[in-house]
């Protein structure tokens, strides 16, 4: 988890963690199909989607970025 961050808020922290997830399946399954995007959006936040059979979508605030670091 980000520092500074409590699980329930850690948006950045989902998404990895739904990628992760995704891949590991998608080995395990033996073949899969992935696609990640990411926009700025207002307010310098990221939308970032994950397309596996389906959409998951997460908006990161700019300063998780930056506790990532």
């Amino acid at each position: 988890m980000l520092a500074g961050f409590h699980a329930a808020e850690c948006e950045m922290e989902r998404a990895l963690q739904r990628l992760d997830t995704e891949v590991r399946e998608g080995l395990e399954h033996g073949f899969f199909d992935l696609s990640i995007t990411c926009e700025v959006t207002k307010e310098r936040k990221r939308r970032l989607i994950i397309k596996a059979g389906k959409s998951y979508q997460f908006v990161i605030p700019e300063q998780e970025l930056w506790i990532a670091k």
